[in-house]
This record gives C-alpha cells, sequence and structure tokens, in this order.
C-alpha cells in the first residue's frame, strides 16, 4: 500500500515522475490537487487492485485511463466529475466497486458501466443526478447495490433498471421524488 493522502500533488507533476512501484496494490491518493485522469498516470502501478482519488478536484477522467490489468476498487468521491465518457470504465472486467459520490453528475448513462460486467456496488448519491438513462443493449448483472440517494430525481427508476437481475439493494433516500410509476413492477429481485 502506498498512502500519499493530504499532499500538494498534481496530475501535471504526477506525470513527469519516473517512479516505479511494481508490488503497490492500493494507492491511496486523496486530498489531493489532482484536476483530471489521463493515461499514464496508472502507469508506475501495473498491479494496482484498489486506487482512491476522493476529495479531489477532478473533473475529466480520459479514454481508457483507468484501465488496469487488476483493478477491482476505484473511488472518486468528492470531485468535480460532471461527466463520464462512456469510455471511462472501459473493459475493466474485474472491477467490482465504484463510488462516484459527491461530484455534479446529472445524468446516468447505464452505457458508462456496459462492459465493466464484474461491478457490484455502485456509488453515485450526492450527485445531481435528473435521469437514469438505459441506453446499453449490455446489461449490469452483477450490480447488487445502486445507491442513488441524495440527488435530483423525481419519479422511481423501474424500466430503466430492469436489465440489473442480480439488483439487490436499491437506495433513493434524499430524493424529490413525487411519481412511483408502473415500471417498478420489474425490480422484483429487491429484497
Amino acid at each position: 500500500e502506498l498512502d500519499l493522502s493530504n499532499n500538494d500533488l498534481s496530475d501535471s507533476a504526477w506525470l513527469d515522475t519516473r517512479a516505479l512501484f511494481p508490488a503497490v496494490r492500493k494507492l491511496v491518493l486523496e486530498h489531493n490537487n489532482f484536476t483530471k485522469i489521463e493515461r499514464g498516470l496508472l502507469a508506475p502501478f501495473p498491479r494496482i487492485e484498489e486506487l482512491y482519488f476522493g476529495h479531489n478536484s477532478i473533473s475529466y477522467i480520459g479514454f481508457d485511463s483507468l484501465r488496469m490489468p487488476h483493478i477491482k476498487i476505484i473511488r472518486l468521491n468528492d470531485n468535480q466529475i460532471q461527466t463520464l465518457g462512456m469510455h471511462a470504465f472501459r473493459f475493466i472486467a474485474q472491477l467490482h466497486d465504484v463510488d462516484l459520490s459527491g461530484n455534479k453528475i446529472e445524468r446516468f448513462m447505464m452505457s458508462d458501466f456496459s462492459t465493466a460486467s464484474s461491478l457490484r456496488f455502485l456509488n453515485v448519491s450526492r450527485n445531481r443526478i435528473r435521469s437514469i438513462e438505459c441506453d446499453s443493449i449490455t446489461p449490469m448483472l452483477a450490480l447488487e447495490v445502486l445507491d442513488l440517494s441524495a440527488n435530483n430525481l423525481t419519479q422511481v427508476p423501474g424500466v430503466e433498471l430492469r436489465s440489473m437481475e442480480g439488483l439487490r439493494t436499491l437506495l433513493l433516500a434524499n430524493n424529490p421524488i413525487t411519481v412511483i410509476g408502473e415500471g417498478q413492477a420489474g425490480l422484483d429481485s429487491l429484497q
């Protein structure tokens, strides 16, 4: 484990480093000055499994920048992220836990996570999400917990989540929900 939290590190300084940490599996870079995640940022950590980038000022996640062969947990909570590119989590089959809480995301696009086939826990609470869009033909079958609490949803999502057959827990507290529609009948897997 390498914990460099509460420092003054930035993406530009980090990308210029030539250091290599071949055995580090957990990297903590919380409370620093990162503004973006670019390809090459994780290159010094070929065996990384857990990445903690919370409490920075990250607003941009580059194409394939998080794709590492062993990564399982990604924490990007409390940053400035507004949108996710559909390739931010592309081809990270072993990824099972993502925390994007406390950002500025307005639209939840299921396609952003469609190729993360092992994703079990997804926290997008404390964002500005107004809508959930099922824009992918690849369902998130492994997803067990989806936290959408403290967003701007006005209706309980139903049809949009129907393809999530493994969903056991759906957290919707602290939203301005006024409508519970017919589509919720498809959420039979909730426990």
